[in-house]
């Protein structure tokens, strides 16, 4: 059986506040169970959502030595306009 967090100790081990918890799992960017009245979050969660994260998740950044951007993967593509 896979371990279970709660979002305080999620968020806590992700180094998050656990808002930003609770909103990607609003937004379907991470995934939870419900046990009871609670939600939990399976520990391979944890591993996919900070994947991006990891040094070396970016190839071509990685085999050329040049820092990772700062961006995470989900955000590739759309517009920032710095506010």
């Amino acid at each position: 059986m896979e371990k279970l967090y709660s979002i305080k100790k999620f968020a806590e081990l992700a180094s998050k506040h656990p808002n930003s918890v609770r909103n990607a799992i609003l937004r379907g960017e991470l995934q939870a169970v419900r046990v009871g009245r609670s939600i939990r979050i399976p520990e391979s969660a944890l591993q996919d959502w900070l994947k991006p994260y990891l040094p070396g998740a970016y190839g071509v950044w990685a085999k050329s030595g040049i820092q990772r951007p700062l961006i995470p993967a989900k955000t590739e593509g759309r517009a920032f306009d710095g506010r």
